[in-house]
């Protein structure tokens, strides 16, 4: 099982969101990310990029 780690980029830095993604859903600039446990976090951003290899979602503030 592939999960991710979705982060918001603040300036140079990085910072984490959300572990252990399972799935993930933009409606708009709302962005909905969902763990493993099936917990929801919703927040308003883009995504920038999807990095398959690292498993990593980063997402840029609207």
């Amino acid at each position: 099982m592939c999960l991710a780690k979705a982060v918001r980029v603040e300036g140079t830095e990085q910072v984490e969101l959300c572990a252990y993604v399972s799935q993930f859903r933009a409606e708009g600039d709302q962005i909905t990310l969902t763990d493993v446990l099936g917990e929801e976090t919703t927040l308003t951003g883009r995504i920038s990029r999807v990095d398959l290899v690292k498993n990593l979602i980063v997402i840029e503030a609207a």
